[in-house]
């Protein structure tokens, strides 16, 4: 039962570090490279998620999470996408004003 518990733990922690993360992104996400620095474009977003990827196992190791599972990938991703959109929203109604 306990285990079952702390589960939701682990997926409100993850949801959070996904939302955290696509917050992150949009800054990155806003950069318009035209098509002669698209390769630059790749490497931005490549070098955003490894980082995000790095900071995430540090993450699950400082907080001790169980073995990995495959709602906590979900749980990243709904955050990310959540976090993203959110941001996206109420950046246009701020500028909107």
């Amino acid at each position: 039962m306990f285990e079952n518990f702390s589960q939701i733990y682990v997926f409100l922690a993850n949801l959070s570090f996904g939302i955290i993360a696509g917050i992150l992104y949009y800054p990155l996400f806003l950069i318009n490279f035209t098509k002669k620095l698209y390769f630059l474009r790749w490497l931005f977003d490549f070098l955003f998620f490894l980082i995000i990827t790095i900071f995430y196992f540090l993450y699950a190791y400082f907080f001790k999470f169980p073995n990995f599972r495959i709602f906590e990938v979900f749980a990243l991703c709904l955050g990310g996408v959540c976090g993203f959109k959110s941001f996206k929203i109420t950046l246009a109604k701020r500028i909107k004003k």
